[in-house]
């Protein structure tokens, strides 16, 4: 049996999530079914408040 190791690596708030989610369905749509997941703690109080859907924070100046 042949592995793949894929890593998402980003920014906090870039959108890491949101590629993850997108490899996952491109993967279950080739039939892939067998699939771990980590996450490194996030570990600071602003990484975990942008990570909150619709929290109002940004990494972008305004």
């Amino acid at each position: 049996m042949r592995s793949n190791y894929i890593v998402i690596e980003g920014l906090e708030g870039a959108g890491k999530t949101t590629a993850r989610e997108c490899v996952v369905e491109t993967l279950k749509q080739l039939g892939v079914s067998d699939m771990v997941f980590t996450r490194e703690p996030g570990g600071t109080i602003l990484a975990e408040k942008l990570r909150r859907p619709g929290a109002g924070y940004s990494v972008h100046r305004r």
